[in-house]
Order: C-alpha cells, then sequence, then structure tokens
C-alpha cells in the first residue's frame, strides 16, 4: 500500500497534515498499547518514512527549480 493509504490522508496533503495523522495512529498502534499491533505500528512507521523521503524530494525539487529559474 501507498504511504498516504496507510496514514490514510490524501496523496496531495501538506507534510503538517501526514505527521499529525502519524501521530494519532502511532499512539492507537502502538505494540504496547491494549489493542496495537506490532506488525500494524512497523507498517505505519515505514509509511511515515517513505512520506518523509517523498517531501524532503519535493522539496530539493522545488529548491533546485527555483534556484535554476531566479537568474
Amino acid at each position: 500500500a501507498a504511504w498516504y493509504d496507510v496514514l490514510n490522508v490524501s496523496e496531495r496533503c501538506q507534510f503538517s497534515t501526514a505527521r499529525k495523522a502519524y501521530r494519532k495512529l502511532s499512539k492507537s498502534l502502538h505494540p504496547d498499547v491494549v489493542g496495537g499491533s506490532e506488525d500494524a505500528f512497523k507498517r505505519l512507521n515505514n509509511a511515515f518514512m517513505e512520506c518523509q523521503k517523498h517531501f524532503e524530494r519535493k522539496k530539493r525539487h522545488e529548491t533546485a527549480y527555483t534556484t535554476v529559474h531566479s537568474c
């Protein structure tokens, strides 16, 4: 599943929205919480790492584009 499906957010959401969704889900899926699951928690963490990579690439791309086209 794609990271935005796991985090239950829109594909076009802002990073802050994805981070809020991650924090909310991590509280309920944590293995130490009743009803939590280690597998689901790992899947959530992997999805959030992919989310972070996505937004880092997007930021680098936008920075590179503005640097090249600002002259």
